[in-house]
């Protein structure tokens, strides 16, 4: 049977898209660590948003957002490829939002949320269990992503790249 972790989860601040966050990866992992089985702290450790390779011993929920992962950067990848061939192709939903977006910080933000409402999704059924962890972890690290995006940082450094000199 599996490990139910009710006051580890009840204690937990509640996430939402894009807003501060009140812990970060580090303390959430310091404090499974005192809540989790050896097996079930190195699954969550071991656990980070952006890979792609998957384990048998991952958790169901891990699985099923690679997978998710992996079919949107293939559609993205695609998507890229068509446009240099071929000009413009026929963008599906949600796609047509990303490329839609009239920057790439802001393209990045609706990829970030897509994944998201993917995790949100795929907890929405927890019972305090390593599912809601694992997926309250990857929302963590997304917020953390989002959190360290600086607009007026990246429009400074993009001007002064592209900054045409006159003499």
């Amino acid at each position: 049977m599996a490990h139910r972790y009710y006051y580890l989860i009840a204690y937990l601040p509640h996430l939402k898209f894009g807003e501060p966050i009140s812990i970060s990866s580090k303390d959430f992992l310091a404090e499974c660590g005192k809540w989790l089985s050896e097996g079930d702290m190195g699954q969550i450790a071991a656990l980070d948003m952006d890979d792609l390779d998957t384990s048998v011993s991952d958790p169901e929920v891990i699985r099923e957002y690679k997978g998710f992962l992996h079919n949107q950067r293939q559609q993205l990848a695609s998507v890229r490829e068509s446009r240099k061939h071929a000009g413009h192709p026929k963008l599906q939903e949600p796609l047509d939002k990303v490329f839609g977006a009239d920057n790439p910080l802001r393209m990045e933000r609706i990829l970030e949320r897509l994944r998201w409402d993917f995790v949100e999704d795929l907890e929405a059924d927890y019972d305090f269990d390593m599912r809601f962890l694992a997926a309250y972890f990857i929302k963590l690290q997304i917020n953390e992503r989002l959190n360290r995006f600086d607009e007026q940082k990246a429009t400074g450094i993009f001007d002064s790249l592209c900054e045409v000199v006159y003499e």
